[in-house]
């Protein structure tokens, strides 16, 4: 019979960062969090989010009545991994927010509202300006009972030793990450306590009285905790739209200088283009003979710098006009169908978040065409719409692809 094994991990993740601790121990940051909406069958639901969001690790918490499960899907094998989140909560407690420099000199944006870690709050960031935009954003989401900065100049918190705070938090089984095949371990011990309690329960009739009793309760502060969770994410929702660029004006600003980069500059060819609305990365290789001399030289009014194995990325900043004051959200169903009817009219390939049966007031997507996104974002009303990414890729066959991913937001 051959034994599971867990997937080797071939290089870093982008949205992960690895901080080691003592000995095994390593703490992760960036982690994937999706609520957990019924508490009684955490196992199942998190066994169809892992295949969701295709993930190979995983670990819930419980907070109360409220539950989530942190994801990710590669970590290294010969380590002991935890929730670095979780750990900084068991020092810090269960309302703050922070942003803190990592030793590799990305930020980690993490945030705790009522012992809940907030959706998007557990997050990488290569770029400061964009963590310290972030970081603005969730300020006024929450109140907060404290803030925290760790090596970012001209932002308020208090600051502190995050690797310290790390090393001396308890590492609690709870906050470990487990690979996913130990989801029926654990679904088969929950169920032989399961049914232990129930035939203690069941031995009087008082006790089983007892028992029916505390069910009611539960379900009651449940229902309880699930619309006060839906009311904070819808007003997560409206701060998130509100504070990003206007989506229209994004990708006009990003597509017009994006193509204002050559294909070919001095024997070095195109590879892509990445822009968030800060700036345009547009990465080329060198080709045979050509020299790093002859490019810098082709480049004096750009920023770029030279990369290992023949790469050179080249840097443009861009400004985005106008904002959201003015827009006002749409039914949900109505812009998401919108966007659908970009991916089933086969103008773009992509996948978006079910939120025509499910209920919920976001929903994420991505497309991919090629056409130019001018072209294929020709929404009549663009209100909710949020973009927070465009990468164009040049094929061996000198093709442009293009990927746009964001979110849309409705009432």
């Amino acid at each position: 019979m051959k034994k599971n094994r867990q997937p080797q991990v071939t290089g870093a993740e982008e949205n992960l960062s690895l901080l080691a601790l003592a000995g095994k121990d390593t703490a992760v940051a960036g982690l994937i969090w999706q609520p957990i909406h019924t508490v009684r069958n955490i196992q199942v639901e998190v066994k169809g989010l892992i295949k969701n969001e295709k993930c190979q690790y995983y670990l819930t918490h419980i907070q109360g009545n409220r539950a989530q499960c942190g994801m990710t899907n590669s970590l290294p094998q010969n380590r002991r991994c935890w929730s670095a989140i979780l750990l900084l909560r068991e020092t810090l407690g269960d309302s703050w927010l922070g942003l803190f420099r990592l030793p590799d000199g990305r930020f980690w944006l993490a945030a705790i509202d009522n012992g809940i870690v907030v959706p998007g709050g557990d997050a990488i960031f290569d770029d400061e300006a964009l963590a310290t935009e972030r970081y603005r954003d969730y300020s006024e989401l929450f109140p907060w009972e404290i803030k925290y900065v760790s090596g970012i100049e001209g932002l308020a918190g208090e600051n502190i030793d995050l690797l310290a705070r790390l090393k001396g938090a308890t590492m609690k089984s709870s906050y470990r990450i487990l690979f996913s095949q130990q989801i029926r371990r654990r679904a088969r011990l929950l169920l032989t306590r399961g049914l232990a309690i129930a035939l203690t329960l069941g031995i009087t009739a008082g006790g089983w009285g007892y028992y029916q009793h505390q069910l009611e309760q539960e379900r009651i502060e449940r229902e309880r905790a699930e619309q006060l969770a839906r009311l904070k994410v819808s007003g997560f929702a409206e701060r998130a739209w509100r504070g990003v660029k206007p989506a229209r004006q994004m990708i006009t600003a990003c597509v017009n200088e994006m193509y204002q980069y050559p294909v070919d500059i001095a024997g070095w060819a195109l590879v892509d283009m990445r822009c968030d609305g800060e700036k345009v990365l547009a990465h080329y290789k060198a080709g045979i003979h050509a020299t790093s001399k002859n490019f810098a030289q082709s480049l004096q009014d750009k920023k770029f710098r030279f990369q290992q194995g023949m790469f050179a990325e080249v840097i443009s900043l861009i400004k985005v006009s106008g904002d959201r004051k003015m827009e006002q959200l749409q039914p949900i169903k109505s812009i998401a169908s919108d966007v659908l009817e970009i991916l089933q009219s086969g103008i773009a390939k992509g996948k978006m978040d079910d939120v025509l049966s499910s209920g919920m007031r976001m929903a994420k997507y991505e497309l991919t065409t090629e056409l130019s996104p001018l072209t294929v974002m020709q929404l009549k009303n663009m209100d909710g719409v949020v973009v927070r990414s465009i990468h164009s890729k040049l094929s061996t066959t000198n093709k442009i692809s293009w990927t746009l991913t964001g979110e849309v937001y409705g009432k």
